[in-house]
């Protein structure tokens, strides 16, 4: 059983997969960095 993606199937996957871990690096790590700077704003 091999099977092979096309072109775009990878390039959606590709995207798919940056998507999924910028997005969940921008929401776990901003409200990290502005809490960590309390009152220093």
């Amino acid at each position: 059983m091999k099977s092979t993606l096309s072109t775009g199937q990878l390039i959606a996957v590709g995207l798919m997969l940056l998507a999924m871990f910028l997005g969940a690096g921008n929401t776990i790590f901003a409200p990290m960095v502005g809490q960590l700077a309390g009152t220093n704003t």
